[in-house]
């Protein structure tokens, strides 16, 4: 895990560096995702810019929080996963693996 807070694809392109993806399946931000919704850590929201997944209080609590940022569109919010929410993904990898 990193020190370094960071959004899924980032982290998802970190550990998929660090594992040999001819033995083992590339992790994907979206089983990410699909897994911490099942789990009920993140939810699907939808508002005037279409439909967002956001940290549910149980995924706060995990470190999973939002981050406003501002952009050529103007602001925006990315979900960021801080060093105690990694380290969960990576202990739950295998289930991860194996959602469809």
């Amino acid at each position: 895990a990193s020190d370094k807070p960071l959004p899924v694809s980032k982290f998802t392109e970190y550990i998929n560096s660090l594992v040999d993806t001819e033995k083992y399946k590339k992790l994907t931000y979206g089983s990410v995702l699909t897994w911490l919704i099942n789990i009920g850590a993140m939810c699907e929201t939808e508002d005037e810019k279409g439909k967002r997944k956001r940290p549910t209080e149980q995924g706060e609590k995990l470190g999973i929080y939002t981050e406003k940022r501002r952009g050529m569109r103007g602001e925006y919010e990315v979900v960021m996963y801080d060093r105690n929410a990694q380290q969960f993904i990576i202990d739950n990898l295998e289930a991860i693996s194996a959602v469809k």
